[in-house]
């Protein structure tokens, strides 16, 4: 832990898997240093059209090469968690630019792909990875952004309607445990149990005991490690967004409050508007 919390990380997801482990070590206000330097470069690293790339080089690289959902779910993710977890109080700015970033790439077909950009088929991670970030961002946002991300979010919900499959990554096929673990993402973010009529934490968990290999193995580490946390974090819920399409769950809420209850000095610069609670 102690190796982990001091290295000098640069890329965008091992920052997002640090400050994942930040979440859950114990003792972590001994690392509270190190997570704010994360947030900060994870700000610095998003892209003036609202995504990350594989390093946090900014916007010295084409924009065709940066509309990268993929990395972008992992700096989103790493920042919510940063900055709700953390105490470290939300930017608007930022949150803003990923919203529109994801508005003005989503697919036709009401999704996105890995690139947007050069790849026009909507994707089963990457849909369940964009819907999760607007939900994520939708209490730091304009009410002008908000009807546009509120349009999206429905065509969103459209598209894993008609497409989830609890078995494999829709249009891409490999990585599959990483997709469902974007759609746990989605699911506890926005409250939603069911997509396409089907318990979406039931079914995939259903088949990751189908499918587990006798020495407990997923394939490789990567996909193994997604499968324990999906199935670790199934009756974990993130506090749900207050757009209008989210849903109370049915799985138990934690405390996103850090440790000590208090913020993170040198970071914040306004105070992000709280949640509604949810829908009886």
């Amino acid at each position: 832990v102690h190796f982990m919390m001091n290295a000098e990380l640069k890329g965008t997801y091992p920052i997002c898997f640090r400050i994942h482990a930040w979440e859950v070590i114990p003792r972590r206000e001994r690392y509270r240093q190190t997570l704010m330097k994360d947030v900060t470069r994870l700000r610095g690293g998003l892209t003036r059209h609202g995504f990350w790339g594989y390093t946090m080089t900014g916007n010295d690289v084409k924009p065709e090469s940066r509309l990268d959902v993929s990395t972008t779910l992992a700096g989103g993710l790493g920042l919510y968690i940063g900055e709700e977890v953390g105490g470290i109080t939300p930017k608007k700015v930022f949150w803003e630019r990923v919203a529109r970033g994801l508005i003005e790439h989503q697919l036709e077909d009401n999704g996105w792909s890995y690139n947007p950009a050069t790849m026009k088929t909507s994707q089963g991670a990457m849909t369940a990875g964009g819907l999760a970030l607007l939900y994520a961002s939708y209490p730091h946002l304009s009410d002008a952004t908000r009807e546009r991300v509120d349009e999206s979010i429905a065509r969103a919900m459209k598209w894993m309607d008609q497409n989830f499959s609890p078995t494999t990554n829709v249009n891409r096929g490999n990585n599959k445990n990483y997709y469902f673990a974007a759609v746990q993402h989605a699911g506890l973010f926005s409250g939603q149990r069911d997509f396409r009529e089907m318990d979406w934490y039931a079914s995939i968990a259903e088949h990751l005991v189908k499918v587990q290999s006798p020495d407990g193995a997923w394939g490789s580490v990567s996909e193994t490690a997604f499968a324990i946390a999906f199935l670790c974090r199934g009756g974990i819920e993130y506090e749900p967004s207050e757009s209008e399409h989210a849903e109370p769950g049915s799985v138990d809420e934690t405390s996103s409050e850090s440790e000590d209850g208090t913020s993170a000095d040198g970071v914040e610069d306004e105070t992000a508007p709280q949640p509604a609670e949810p829908a009886e």
